[in-house]
C-alpha cells in the first residue's frame, strides 16, 4: 500500500472514530441531561398531583361537614326528620359537585336513612370497613376502592359524622367517581409527552384512578409501586422519588408522591424511549453530516498527499542506495535540494548524511589500525593487575572475619541497652497517666466546689422569694375577715328584713280578701329573708376555716423556712469546705507527679543517650564488616574483569581485523 493509500486511510480512521467518540460522548451527555430534567419534571407534576387530591378530598370533606350540620340531617337521625326532603337536598348536592355517584346519610346502626338513590334507603352498609371506622374513630373517613351498591362503578366514599350532645348519631357519606378524577389528574401529554400520564394507588396497591378504566380498583402492576407499598405497610420511612422499570419490554421512568391526607401513591410516568428519540434524530442527522465532510477530507487528503509523495520516492530511492554504502556523488538527486518544506529538509539531511558517512568510513578505517596497537599493549598490562588482586583479596577476607566477631558482640549490648530504655519508657508512660488522672481530679474538685456555691447561692435566693411571697399570702389572707364582716351585715340585713316581712303580714291580716296577695309577697320576703341569714352563717364558718388554714399554712412554711436557714445552709458550707480540701490535696499530687515525671524524663534521656552511643558503635562496626566484605567482593571483581578486559582486547584485535574487511566493500 503506498503512503497516499495510508495517510488518506489514517485519516478516515481518526475521522471516523473522533465522530463516534463524540457521537457517544454528546449522546451520553444530552440523555443524561433530559433524562435528569424529565425525573425532576415528572416528580414536580407527580406532587402538584398528589397535592390536587388533597385539596379535591379537602374540599369534598369539608362540604360534607356542611350536609352534616344542617338541622335537617340531626332531625333525620333523631327519628322527627322528613326523610324524602333530606334526600331532596342530596340530590341537589350530586347535581352541584358533578363527580358523586350518590350522596348518603347513616346512622350508628349502620343503616342508610337518607340517600340521593332511594333504592338504596334501608339498606345497611355495616360491613363497609369506612363505616366500622367513622363510628369507632369519630372522625372522616376516606375509604379504599369500593364497588358501588347503586351502579356498580367503582368509587370512593368520604364520610364525616354527625355528632349530636356530644356523641356519634351517624354519618354523611359521598361516593365519589374513581373515573372523576380524570378532571384533575393529566391522562397523557405530561412533560409534554404523549406517552406521559398519572394513576393513583392507595395502601393496599388498588388502582384509584388509571387512564384504562379497565384497571381501577385493580391491584397495580408496577414491581417497583409494589415494593414500596410493602415497605410502608412494613412501617419503613419512604419518601417521594424517581425510579426506572421495563414494562411490556419498553423503558418506562416514574415519578411517585403521597397524598398527606389519605396516604395514596401518586405515580406519574412516561417511556423513556419518547423522551430521548429527538436526541437520537439529532445524533443521526450530525453523524451523516459528519460522514459526508469525511470523505471530502479523505479526497482532499489523497490528492494533497500524492503531491509530496512524488518527491520522497525519489529520496526513498538515494536512501536505499545509501543503505547498500553506494556512498559516490549522485548528481540526479541535486534538485531535490532545492525543495522548500519538508521534502527539502529531508533531502539535504540524506545528502549531509552520505557525506557524514563518507567521513567516518575514513576515520574508522584510520582508528581500526590504531586499536589493533593498542590491543597488544592491553594484554600485557592485565596479566600483571590479576596478580596484583588476588594478593589484595586474601587479605580483606581476614580483616572481614575479625570485624563480624565484633559485630555480634556489640549486637548483643544493644539488645540489652535497649530493654532498659523499653523499661525507663513504660514509667514514664505511667507516670504520665497518673499526672493526667491527677489533673482531672483537680478539676472535678474545683466543678465540684464551683457547683455547690452555685446551688447555695440557688437556695439562699429560692428561700429569700418564699419568705417574701409567703408573708404576701399571709397579708393578704387577713382580707377573708372582711367577708366576715360582709357576712355579720347580711346577717343583720336579714334580720331587718325578716321583721319587714312580719309586719307586711299583719298589714295584710288586717286588710282581709284585698291584702292575701300582699301577705303572699310578705311571705316570700320572710323565706327569702331567712335563706339570706343561713347563707350567711355559711359564709362565717367557711371564713373560719379559711382563716385557720392560713395559720396552718403559716406555721409550716415558717418551720420549712427555718429548716433552710439552720440546717440547709450549713450542709452547703461544709460541702464547699470538703470541696476547697479536695482540691489542696490534688494541688499537691499534681506537684508530687511534675516532679516523679521530670526525673523519669531525664533518666530516660540518658538511657536514650547510652543506647545511641552503642547503636552507632554496632553500626560503626557492622559498616567496617560490610565495606570490608565489599572491598573482598570489588577485588573478586576486579579479578574477573580484568579477565574480562583481556577477553575483550582479543576480540577488539579480532574486531578490527573483520572491520578492515567489512570497509573494503563500501565505494568511497
Amino acid at each position: 500500500m503506498t503512503m497516499g493509500k495510508r495517510i488518506s486511510l489514517f485519516v478516515l480512521t481518526v475521522f471516523v472514530t473522533s465522530i463516534l467518540i463524540m457521537g457517544l460522548f454528546s449522546y451520553k451527555s444530552v440523555n443524561d441531561y433530559f433524562i435528569k430534567r424529565l425525573s425532576g419534571e415528572i416528580l414536580n407534576i407527580s406532587t402538584s398531583e398528589a397535592e390536587k387530591i388533597d385539596v379535591l378530598l379537602e374540599k369534598e370533606i369539608s362540604e360534607l361537614h356542611g350536609l352534616a350540620s344542617t338541622s335537617d340531617v340531626k332531625a333525620v337521625l333523631e327519628g322527627q326528620g322528613n326523610i324524602e326532603a333530606l334526600s331532596q337536598i342530596f340530590d341537589k348536592y350530586v347535581g352541584d359537585v358533578g363527580n358523586s355517584e350518590h350522596v348518603f346519610l347513616v346512622d350508628e346502626a349502620g343503616t342508610i336513612r337518607a340517600d340521593s338513590d332511594r333504592k338504596l334507603i334501608g339498606k345497611s352498609v355495616l360491613d363497609r370497613q369506612y363505616t366500622k371506622d367513622t363510628l369507632s374513630f369519630k372522625k372522616p373517613v376516606i375509604s379504599e376502592v369500593l364497588v358501588s351498591k347503586s351502579t356498580g362503578e367503582l368509587v370512593v366514599a368520604v364520610t364525616y359524622p354527625v355528632i349530636i350532645n356530644g356523641k356519634i348519631k351517624g354519618f354523611v357519606a359521598n361516593a365519589v367517581k374513581c373515573s372523576s378524577f380524570s378532571k384533575f389528574l393529566k391522562d397523557e401529554g405530561v412533560a409534554g409527552l404523549k406517552s406521559g400520564y398519572t394513576y393513583v394507588v392507595d395502601t393496599k396497591g388498588k388502582l384509584i384512578y388509571h387512564k384504562d378504566k379497565n384497571k381501577i380498583g385493580k391491584t397495580v402492576e408496577n414491581e417497583s409501586i409494589k415494593s414500596l407499598i410493602e415497605k410502608l405497610n412494613s412501617n419503613e420511612k419512604v419518601e417521594r422519588n424517581i425510579v426506572k422499570y421495563v414494562y411490556n419490554g419498553i423503558k418506562k421512568i416514574a415519578a411517585y408522591d403521597f397524598s398527606k391526607k389519605t396516604g395514596w401513591i401518586v405515580v406519574t410516568t412516561a417511556d423513556e424511549e419518547e423522551a430521548v428519540a429527538p436526541i437520537l434524530s439529532l445524533i443521526k442527522t450530525l453523524v451523516l453530516i459528519f460522514s459526508i465532510l469525511g470523505l471530502i477530507a479523505v479526497s482532499l487528503a489523497y490528492i494533497f498527499v500524492n503531491r509530496i509523495t512524488k518527491p520522497l520516492n525519489r529520496i526513498v530511492k538515494l536512501i536505499d542506495e545509501t543503505s547498500r554504502f553506494e556512498l559516490e556523488n549522485k548528481t540526479e538527486y541535486e534538485d531535490l535540494l532545492k525543495y522548500k518544506g519538508e521534502v527539502g529538509f529531508i533531502a539535504n539531511a540524506v545528502a549531509n548524511l552520505r557525506v557524514q558517512l563518507r567521513d567516518i568510513v575514513g576515520k574508522i578505517i584510520n582508528v581500526s589500525d590504531i586499536i589493533k596497537e593498542n590491543a597488544h599493549k592491553v594484554s600485557s598490562t592485565v596479566e600483571m593487575l590479576k596478580s596484583e588482586a588476588e594478593d589484595n583479596m586474601a587479605t580483606t577476607e581476614e580483616l572481614a572475619a575479625g570485624m563480624e566477631e565484633t559485630s555480634a558482640a556489640t549486637e548483643e549490648v544493644t539488645a540489652t541497652a535497649d530493654s532498659i530504655l523499653s523499661n525507663v519508657e513504660q514509667i514514664r508512660d505511667r507516670v504520665e497517666k497518673v499526672t493526667t488522672y491527677t489533673e482531672e481530679i483537680k478539676e472535678r474538685a474545683l466543678m465540684i466546689n464551683t457547683e455547690v456555691k452555685t446551688s447555695k447561692e440557688n437556695a439562699l435566693n429560692i428561700y429569700e422569694n418564699v419568705k417574701k411571697d409567703l408573708q404576701n399570702a399571709i397579708e393578704e389572707s387577713k382580707k377573708v375577715e372582711q367577708i366576715n364582716e360582709l357576712a355579720n351585715t347580711i346577717i343583720a340585713i336579714t334580720s331587718q328584713t325578716n321583721l319587714l316581712a312580719l309586719n307586711a303580714a299583719i298589714e295584710a291580716a288586717r286588710a282581709g280578701e284585698a291584702g292575701r296577695g300582699f301577705a303572699v309577697v310578705a311571705d316570700e320576703v320572710r323565706k327569702l329573708a331567712e335563706e339570706s341569714s343561713k347563707i350567711a352563717a355559711n359564709i362565717q364558718k367557711v371564713v373560719e376555716m379559711v382563716n385557720n388554714s392560713v395559720k396552718n399554712l403559716a406555721k409550716g412554711s415558717e418551720e420549712i423556712l427555718g429548716f433552710i436557714e439552720n440546717k440547709v445552709t450549713s450542709d452547703y458550707n461544709a460541702f464547699i469546705v470538703v470541696g476547697d480540701q479536695y482540691n489542696v490535696d490534688a494541688e499537691t499530687i499534681y506537684k508530687y507527679m511534675e516532679d516523679v515525671k521530670i526525673q523519669i524524663s531525664e533518666a530516660t534521656a540518658a538511657v536514650s543517650e547510652i543506647v545511641r552511643a552503642i547503636t552507632d558503635v554496632a553500626k560503626t562496626v557492622n559498616e567496617g564488616a560490610v565495606g570490608t566484605e565489599n572491598i573482598a567482593s570489588k577485588t573478586q571483581n576486579i579479578v574477573t574483569a580484568v579477565e574480562g578486559v583481556n577477553e575483550i582486547s582479543q576480540q577488539n584485535l579480532d574486531g578490527a581485523n573483520k572491520l578492515k574487511e567489512v570497509l573494503s566493500v563500501i565505494k568511497l
